[in-house]
């Protein structure tokens, strides 16, 4: 009688998380990109004259695009991927020089990879990583932040987001 209980118990757990989970509506997003920072991850060269400065750095923002058009293929070169669009992640980076924040004239633009939506919905949500190098010769530069954001296969551009202010030791 107790394995007949423990059976139909089982059998109506299942049954109860098998109902929940088909009624869940998929997720909605607005169909222009939108970002928030993360954070940012330092890297240290670990060897040679370079030895404690930092060499690269790691951006992580989270993402949400209703439509699912996030990201370029390697062949997506053409037409409207050309130019400024070229790249779909732009990044303005600002060095402080006394109290105030100056944009430096160089562009950090890449290519994010082409991701497909999963399931019945093409809402995308999850975390982008974008790295580049820290280390530059020419420019002695302690402190710095970037303004971001990306735009969809659409060309819809994300909000503006901006990280903290951040220490770099290069020299």
């Amino acid at each position: 009688m107790n394995l007949i209980n423990n059976r139909i118990v089982t059998f109506t757990i299942i049954l109860a998380l098998i109902i929940s989970y088909s009624c869940q509506k998929p997720k909605t997003f607005p169909n222009t990109p939108q970002i928030t920072y993360k954070d940012f991850v330092k890297y240290q060269y670990t060897s040679g004259t370079l030895t404690g400065k930092d060499s690269a750095g790691v951006l992580k923002f989270n993402f949400t695009d209703g439509n699912g058009d996030i990201g370029l293929n390697p062949w997506d070169t053409v037409n409207q991927y050309t130019g400024t669009y070229y790249s779909d992640f732009f990044a303005i980076q600002y060095e402080k020089s006394g109290n105030a924040w100056v944009a430096d004239t160089y562009k950090f633009n890449e290519r994010i990879p082409f991701i497909t939506p999963e399931g019945s919905s093409n809402a995308l949500q999850g975390e982008i990583d974008i790295s580049w190098s820290l280390y530059n010769p020419f420019k002695q530069i302690d402190t710095v932040k970037w303004e971001f954001w990306i735009c969809d296969r659409a060309l819809n551009l994300s909000n503006h987001q901006s990280t903290p202010q951040i220490i770099v030791k290069s020299f």
